[in-house]
């Protein structure tokens, strides 16, 4: 599931300089398609790092210690509401 985290915010880094750029270029070169393409590419940026906190939350609730993130700042005897808030 980890795994999934990680991807997701590679891709999701790779949509976004695509969107800056096409957003860019399209509005330089005044081409509409390229700007709506850029649009869209920050939707599923946006997508892509939903899926990834969601991950994480994940990690967080089932207390899964293999995530560094999860055994820096969580214990077992934590309370739940403070683990995830």
């Amino acid at each position: 599931m980890a795994d999934l985290g990680y991807y997701s915010l590679l891709i999701a880094f790779v949509f976004v300089i695509y969107s800056i750029a096409a957003s860019v270029i399209g509005s330089w070169r005044r081409r509409p398609e390229l700007v709506i393409s850029g649009e869209r590419a920050m939707l599923i940026h946006a997508g892509l790092l939903m899926l990834s906190s969601g991950v994480l939350v994940e990690a967080l609730v089932t207390r899964n210690f293999n995530l560094a993130y999860v055994a820096s700042y969580t214990d077992s005897t934590l309370p739940m509401f403070y683990t995830i808030a």
